[in-house]
This record gives structure tokens, sequence and C-alpha cells, in this order.
């Protein structure tokens, strides 16, 4: 039963992919999420490759997800279940067309993968201090007592998912907040992010060396998250 359900999903989003609607295409993208198609069948649909679901995955990396939504890190759990090569190639392809809410999601997006590219692009992502407006999320957000409130920035989520990556190691510095919050102070952010970037630049190179590559399957994956570490290099 769940078979014949699946091949009636691909089906629709097939369809609709030959119709080339942009919002027949966003209709069809998620649908397939919100019912939790297997990554066998993503992959014969869920294609980043096509103009049309490149330009929905975009879009939808470039806005925060709003409740009743689909949230871009669910558009990002099903391409990395389906196919994590063709997935960070995506996103190394994007990475320019990311605006800071962009860059956000794909760091939350990465704690989806253990592959070698994943750590080394959440390591350079710890120092990316750009600010994320989310107006609608500060506002459902509690005010503390204090009254002190301020945005995230990539680092922030940078930090979050590279915790959350290694925590089934333990081996990341004790005592670190797990999250932070609109009221954590940014020198208390950054006191923690440093922490944990020395605690990353004492580590990557074993982590990276135990970590599967996916440019084993796409070779242009290194020389393309080696340009983009290159340029935040030269920026800091």
């Amino acid at each position: 039963m769940c078979s014949l359900r699946n091949q009636l999903l691909v089906a629709i989003v097939s369809l609709a992919f030959v119709t080339s609607a942009s919002e027949a295409v966003r209709n069809a993208c998620e649908s397939m999420i919100v019912s939790n198609l297997s990554a066998a069948a993503v992959s014969k649909v869920f294609n980043t490759e096509t103009a049309e679901v490149s330009q929905y995955s975009l879009e939808t990396m470039n806005r925060m997800g709003q409740r009743g939504e689909v949230f871009p890190e669910d558009v990002m759990r099903h391409l990395m279940g389906a196919n994590p090569a063709k997935s960070i190639e995506w996103l190394l392809d994007n990475y320019t067309n990311f605006s800071s809410v962009g860059r956000a999601n794909m760091a939350s997006s990465l704690r989806h993968s253990q592959c070698n590219e994943a750590y080394e692009l959440i390591g350079f992502m710890l120092k990316d201090k750009a600010v994320v407006t989310n107006r609608n999320s500060m506002a459902l957000a509690p005010i503390p007592l204090s009254g002190y409130r301020e945005y995230f920035r990539v680092c922030d989520f940078a930090y979050g998912s590279l915790l959350d990556m290694r925590m089934e190691n333990g081996d990341t510095p004790a005592g670190l907040p797990l999250l932070f919050s609109y009221s954590t102070r940014i020198e208390e952010r950054d006191k923690s992010i440093n922490i944990l970037k020395e605690w990353w630049t004492a580590n990557a190179g074993s982590i990276l060396k135990e970590k599967k590559s996916v440019a084993e399957e796409r070779p242009a994956i290194k020389e393309k998250v080696m340009g983009i570490t290159l340029k935040h290099s030269r920026n800091e």
C-alpha cells in the first residue's frame, strides 16, 4: 500500500515537472516532502540538476520557514538523504546566490550529513558573522526580563550544527550551550563560538580524515570547497 502511494506521488510530481510551471513544481515538491517519500523516490524526481527544482530549492533556502510551511532544512534533509554528493555540490554551486538567510539555512542543513565536506564547510562557516534578520521569529520569541534580544548570525547556526554533528561522539568542549536564544548576548555567543573554533582547529585534521568524501563520487566538489574556503580566508 505504501509502495503504491509512493508511486502515485512520484507520478504526480513528474507530471508537474513536465508542465514546468513554477507553482506546480513548488506544490509538487512540498507535497513530496510532507508525504515523507523514500530516498529512492525522492532521487527519481527531486533532481536539483533540473532548472525548476534548482530554482525552487534556491528560493526556499533564501527564506526563513514559517509555521504551516515547508522549512528549508526539510528540503535539504530530503535531498541529502536521496543523494548526498549531488546535494553538497548543489550547495557549493549556489553558495554565492545565498543571502545570509540562505547561508544560515545551509549551516542548519549540513547537520544532516556526516561527510568530509559537510564538516569542512561548517568549520569555516563558524567565521561568518553576517546577521540573519527574521522579524517574524523575533516577534514570537519571549521577551526576557533584561529586555535584551539580538538577531542570530550565520555563525550561530553553524555553531549549533557542529555541536549536533558531534553529539554522538561526545568529544566537543564540555560546558558549551547546545543552542543560543535571541536573548543570548553577542559577547556570550562569541565566547562559546571561539572555544568551539579552537577545538575545531585542533581536531579538524583527524575528523576530516575519518569521514568519507563525496568528492570520490563527484571530483569537482573538492575544488569547489577549496574555492569557497580560500575566498573567505582572503576576506578575513
